[in-house]
């Protein structure tokens, strides 16, 4: 009787209570991106994008867009080779490089069998008061197993500062 009961238990935890999604755990995935971001925690960063995860992105510099598609593992390998470049800046300049990341929700739509989100919002990003990244994205979430990852993400960014030259 009582494995009956632990059984029942797993089951509903596997097919239901560990799929369904709320505008909570939404707001903790962000909050969760945000300090691994700040803590420059590229594993963290690519852990928070679910196995079949794509993404689509215009980016703009100096006045010129270029489109891309990636996965997660594109995802993974660039988001390392950023974060290792603002690391040797650091080691280079001995001081600590300031990073600040905002992120501004527009809406949280959870979807009717709610097992999945789409978020759009603003993301700003500045890297020592002179290089910024402005993102504005749709993204749909999921939860698996009672984990919050990215499914999809479709975005147009926007580089300024020394690098955009804005």
């Amino acid at each position: 009787m009582l494995l009956a009961g632990v059984l029942a238990g797993l089951a509903w935890w596997y097919f239901i209570g560990g799929r369904t999604i709320s505008e909570s755990d939404v707001r903790a995935f962000y909050a969760a991106e945000s300090e691994a971001m700040r803590k420059l925690d590229a594993e963290a960063m690519c852990d928070m994008r679910d196995n079949e995860f794509v993404g689509k992105e215009r980016i703009t510099m100096s006045g010129r867009s270029s489109m891309g598609n990636y996965d997660k593992a594109r995802f993974c390998e660039n988001t390392s080779n950023n974060i290792g470049y603002v690391k040797r800046l650091m080691e280079r300049s001995g001081k600590e490089v300031p990073i600040e990341l905002k992120i501004d929700i527009k809406s949280i739509v959870i979807a009717d069998d709610r097992k999945s989100a789409t978020v759009e919002y603003v993301q700003r990003l500045l890297v020592e008061g002179e290089v910024g990244i402005k993102r504005k994205v749709v993204e749909e979430l999921n939860k698996r197993n009672g984990t919050v990852r990215s499914l999809r993400v479709d975005s147009a960014s926007e580089v300024y500062g020394r690098l955009g030259q804005r």
